[in-house]
């Protein structure tokens, strides 16, 4: 957190300075659906059994705010930070060799995450009326549940795709609607368990301002 938040002075720092030629900051917030899935595998003597977990589908909800550098229209460069939550209460088996009514709980009532990137899009449609401008998020979050493995969640890494459609206007205020997709994934150091792989899935659509 405190590395994002030098980088993010430093950037404002330099764009105040007429270093960059134009900065665009971000608001959005939005809904979707999602789902968290645990796949494990287990050795038994010179077997490997797998099993699955998932939270089935869910509600979920973002808002995120970027700072991002603009190149001639060519690129867009930045950091951010999404509030994301998901919420889900339970894991339930889905594996042959796991009873379905057997559950895993991972929150009360929801699972918050708090998520850094850095972001890079590139406009493929740019009209006086509407630009579109695929969008992929590369870094990392942090979040807190009530899986029994949560103290050994470890290699957090969220990759997003995004594709907004941003409408120009002539104020400084700029409308969007932005569609995503996002997949964090972590994995858990138990002992009794071979490999244990998670991934936080998000499907949804956000609206927002660039100003």
């Amino acid at each position: 957190m405190k590395i994002l938040i030098t980088f993010l002075l430093l950037f404002t720092s330099i764009s105040a300075n007429g270093q960059f030629k134009k900065v665009i900051f971000t608001i959005d917030g939005g809904l979707g659906t999602g789902w968290w899935i645990q796949e494990s595998d287990y050795k038994i003597q010179d077997a490997t059994i797998t099993d699955w977990a998932n939270s089935r589908l869910s509600l979920d909800a973002e808002f995120s705010s970027t700072i991002q550098y603009n190149l001639k229209n060519k690129f867009h460069a930045g950091l951010g930070y999404t509030y994301h939550t998901l919420m889900a209460q339970n894991l339930y088996a889905s594996s042959p060799f796991i009873p379905s009514r057997t559950k895993t709980q991972v929150s009360e009532s929801s699972v918050n995450f708090h998520q850094y990137y850095v972001t890079l899009g590139v406009p493929i449609l740019q009209k006086s009326r509407v630009q579109l401008i695929p969008n992929i998020n590369v870094g990392s979050f942090s979040f807190e549940s009530l899986h029994p493995d949560d103290y050994f969640f470890t290699r957090p890494l969220l990759l997003e795709a995004k594709l907004k459609m941003l409408f120009p206007s002539k104020q400084s205020i700029h409308p969007y609607i932005e569609m995503y997709y996002s997949n964090l994934s972590f994995k858990s150091n138990v002992s009794f368990v071979y490999k244990r792989v998670h991934h936080v899935q998000s499907v949804g659509t956000k609206i927002g301002i660039a100003f």
